[in-house]
């Protein structure tokens, strides 16, 4: 496994744990519930969408535990050369997002760096697998207000 692919399966693990993943100078992924709401449509019409979740790139976290360990058991490193390690990729992930823009986190998404700093284009899959307790509920029309 790369190393790159090892962060993105570290973050996944620990994203789907329900638990804060810091990537070292870009931020902190969480995840993040998104309440039921109204949203009125162009043609009038109202409809109660579900609850649901979503993935965010926010500031880094103090209570965000390293993934420096899990990096190291997915490559293979000995748990002494972890933090050394996972900062060296941190540092290869920086350089790709110097260099072109944008790195894709195969499970996780795509970082991209932009005008107003790095943001995350979260795969369908992830936020599948985060919503599984919400499988299942659809949109309803909901009467107009009175």
């Amino acid at each position: 496994m790369t190393p790159l692919d090892a962060v993105a399966a570290a973050l996944r693990e620990r994203l789907l744990a329900g638990r804060p993943a810091p990537l070292p100078g870009l931020g902190t992924l969480v995840r993040q519930h998104v309440p039921s709401r109204i949203e009125e449509r162009p043609d009038g019409t109202r409809m109660l969408l579900p609850p649901g979740e979503t993935i965010g790139l926010g500031p880094a976290r103090a209570d965000a535990d390293s993934l420096a360990q899990p990096f190291a058991a997915f490559c293979g490193i000995p748990s002494d050369r972890a933090e050394a390690a996972y900062a060296q990729a941190m540092d290869q992930i920086e350089a790709v997002l110097s260099a072109t823009g944008e790195v894709r986190l195969v499970g996780v998404g795509l970082l991209r760096r932009t005008s107003g700093g790095v943001v995350l284009g979260v795969e369908a899959d992830l936020l599948a697998a985060v919503n599984r307790r919400y499988e299942g509920l659809t949109p309803v029309a909901t009467p107009p207000p009175t």
